[in-house]
């Protein structure tokens, strides 16, 4: 489960509205548990967790999946979708950590 929520920082971190095709984001949890995800545009996801769908709340920062693996939501502090850039997460199950967009693809 926390490595879903680390897919889940992924996702909300990559899915601003200015991303087009893909975007990877790796995520660095508290636990240890860290995950990389690959988001694309048409609102499913990739990752070794398993694969599923989502959902970005943009005036929440807030992203939901839906999995095989996870079912839950993440909250960005500050979401973006440019390679490089870093947010703080939570997750509605605890987790927490950075996600940081390492690839985009348009």
């Amino acid at each position: 489960m926390k490595r879903t929520a680390l897919t889940l920082a992924a996702i909300s971190i990559c899915a601003a509205p200015a991303f087009a095709g893909s975007i990877t984001i790796k995520f660095d949890s508290d636990s240890g548990n860290d995950q990389e995800a690959v988001f694309h545009d048409d609102g499913t996801m990739t990752s070794a967790a398993g694969n599923g769908t989502y959902t970005y709340d943009e005036d929440a920062s807030k992203m939901c999946i839906e999995s095989d693996a996870y079912n839950g939501c993440l909250t960005f502090a500050e979401p973006g979708n440019e390679v490089g850039h870093a947010s703080a997460y939570t997750g509605d199950n605890g987790a927490s950590g950075t996600a940081t967009v390492i690839a985009a693809e348009e």
